[in-house]
């Protein structure tokens, strides 16, 4: 399933859990083969980022660089809050529920990755249709059965983490307490650009291309942008209703009209341009 530019183009808090999260879970994964622990005052962060097994991480590692899609849609300020939000809230459920289970559920960013599921089901609409074996069928299918497999990877104690995340996915979805207003202040932003550099680098080649011209160009750059656009057929006015879809969607309503505008009111077409 197409979900955008390839790369961490518009996606810099996902390149770093994603970094994170392999970097940590190999770490841990090769102590382990010498019989050490990580500290017990790590544990919110290894339970939060540390996959055990590597049938998890190859698994979990494609739906987390997938769902980079969401932070394209809301800016990377905001999707670092509901990522830390989203985080926080599942540790919390997870260690309830362990508590009240007596086992210990499976480490790993199962929270962020199932909170994710949802606005991916109630948001992000299937690009391609087709039938299997008589059954009809959608190109999304192939994300839940990702997901699936890594709910399956534990058995009983893998479902339990993933429906803790799909909990605190759905209280972000659903503004609990005002979490969908929260965002990273700016001062921490360029904070963590200055200190991870290069890691959190990245650039915006699909928002510069579909940007509206600039008013005060100089007559030079014009005339055969004038000839060019004189040549080529006019584009169609953006359709109010597909408009309001990808609104609906968390994009900016200028960015969405000028993409509509440049797929010909194709609103999969469109999502392609956006994210």
């Amino acid at each position: 399933m197409n979900a955008g530019a390839a790369g961490f183009a518009g996606a810099p808090v996902t390149k770093f859990v994603l970094a994170t999260s392999i970097s940590s879970s190999v770490i841990v994964q090769a102590a382990h083969g010498f019989h050490r622990r990580p500290p017990a005052y790590l544990h919110f962060f290894t339970q939060s980022f540390v996959f055990r097994h590597p049938g998890e991480l190859a698994c979990g590692t494609l739906l987390l660089y997938y769902f980079r899609l969401f932070e394209r849609q809301r800016g990377s300020a905001k999707h670092g809050a509901c990522t830390a939000s989203t985080l926080a809230i599942s540790y919390a459920l997870q260690t309830a529920v362990s508590a009240a289970v007596s086992t210990v559920l499976p480490s790993g960013p199962y929270g962020w990755i199932f909170a994710n599921f949802i606005p991916f089901t109630l948001d992000i609409p299937p690009a391609q249709r087709f039938t299997l074996f008589g059954v009809p069928m959608t190109d999304k299918a192939f994300v839940y059965l990702a997901g699936i497999q890594l709910l399956a990877s534990h058995s009983w104690r893998s479902a339990l983490a993933g429906g803790c995340g799909l909990l605190a996915g759905l209280a972000y979805q659903y503004n609990f307490l005002g979490l969908k207003r929260l965002k990273v202040p700016k001062p921490v932003m360029k904070w963590c650009s200055w200190a991870f550099g290069g890691l959190l680098g990245t650039s915006h080649p699909r928002q510069q291309a579909l940007r509206p011209p600039q008013a005060g160009s100089s007559s030079q750059a014009a005339a055969p942008s004038q000839a060019r656009q004189a040549s080529a057929p006019a584009l169609p006015a953006a359709s109010p209703d597909a408009v309001q879809q990808l609104v609906a969607m968390g994009f900016d309503p200028s960015r969405a009209a000028v993409a509509l505008q440049q797929s010909h009111n194709d609103v999969q077409t469109a999502l392609t341009y956006l994210l």
